[in-house]
């Protein structure tokens, strides 16, 4: 994106949204690295969303944008990688909400006091 200090800055943002309307390649494949400046870019190249709902949509249209697809055909591989679930977090509603690769479905679990009290180890909570 040709900035010249590695620091987040204002900067940052006007060259990620320059880099979207150039219509250039966002950088894509197996590899982590580019997978993350794709979304990046993506993130701070966008006005923030102006409502919840409008974010959800945005982020996991992204996520869906760097997913690694699964193959069946490669199950057995010891080196096939793919995305087998896309997932964020609502700090604001103590929600984790996610898209398994199994269902396609978007799914929530949301952190109740009652959940949270006296957790003090791993636990797995139904995703109904």
């Amino acid at each position: 994106m040709n900035v010249d200090t590695p620091d987040f800055s204002s900067t940052t943002v006007a060259a990620a949204r320059s880099y979207l309307v150039s219509g250039q390649p966002l950088p894509s494949g197996p590899v982590p690295t580019h997978r993350f400046i794709h979304t990046a870019i993506r993130r701070w190249g966008n006005p923030p969303a102006t409502t919840t709902t409008a974010a959800v949509t945005h982020l996991f249209q992204w996520l869906a944008e760097v997913q690694l697809p699964y193959q069946p055909e490669r199950r057995h591989d010891r080196n096939h990688n793919y995305t087998h679930y896309r997932g964020i977090c609502d700090l604001d509603t103590k929600s984790y909400l996610f898209i398994p690769r199994t269902t396609g479905r978007l799914q929530q679990i949301t952190l109740t006091p009652e959940m949270a009290a006296g957790r003090h180890f791993p636990h797995a909570f139904p995703a109904n």
